[in-house]
């Protein structure tokens, strides 16, 4: 079995299109992916395995660099914590765990260190977020009258930006096979009394791109930083 990773080209774009519309339910057009060829600060990596392209990924650096990639298949879809189990045995020390759609600008080697020093299990990494709700909010009483008005009202709260620094023993003790995200396995362990620490961050040091809107802004960001 050979595996090549190498930059998306304009033969891979059916196929990729194919496999988002499979993953997704807000796929990326298919002009959309094309266009995004052109993007001189986002790079798409393609794995072809036996002459066979499996998938895609974006990253967004200055340049290609060379990489050790290893895969591990999930062939039935697993949901975001499940496919952990495909990983025991491999992992000895704590581990970055990420979603493929989110950039955080900020010290990973301090992240790495603070959940260390903190004994977590896992080290959940949130962004600090502030809303303003653009409407005036009523809440309803149980009589169907009005509870409560506030008009415009500011939340600040914290979210979870899916990136998370993670204990081996989580692979470990993972159940072949389950079907499970890991904001619920992270439920579970809390559950169980485990510790389950916050690293929080900045909302300007979180970047999502699961959004075409969203790596617009990412994309605008990025340019004004080079």
């Amino acid at each position: 079995m050979s595996d090549i990773v190498r930059p998306m080209q304009a033969m891979d774009i059916d196929r990729v299109y194919e496999l988002e519309k499979t993953c997704f339910r807000t796929p990326w057009s298919r002009d959309s992916l094309a266009g995004e060829l052109k993007n001189k600060i986002a790079h798409y990596l393609v794995l072809e395995r036996d002459g066979v392209r499996y998938t895609f990924e974006l990253g967004i650096t200055p340049k290609l660099t060379q990489y050790a990639v290893d895969f591990a298949d999930e062939e039935v879809f697993m949901g975001t914590g499940g496919g952990l189990c495909l990983l025991k045995g491999r992992m000895d020390s704590p581990f970055f765990f990420t979603n493929c759609d989110t950039l955080l600008d900020l010290d990973y080697g301090d992240l790495y260190q603070y959940h260390k020093a903190h004994g977590n299990l896992v080290t959940m990494v949130c962004a600090f977020k502030h809303y303003v709700v653009p409407y005036g909010v009523v809440e309803l009483g149980e009589d169907g009258g009005i509870a409560a008005m506030r008009e415009k009202p500011e939340l600040n709260f914290l979210t979870n930006t899916g990136v998370y620094v993670v204990e081996p023993r989580v692979v470990e003790e993972m159940k072949m096979g389950e079907v499970i995200g890991f904001p619920d396995v992270i439920d579970r362990y809390r559950a169980a009394g485990e510790k389950v620490g916050i690293y929080p961050i900045n909302e300007s040091s979180w970047m999502d791109m699961g959004q075409m809107e969203e790596l617009e802004k990412m994309r605008r960001k990025l340019e004004q930083q080079s």
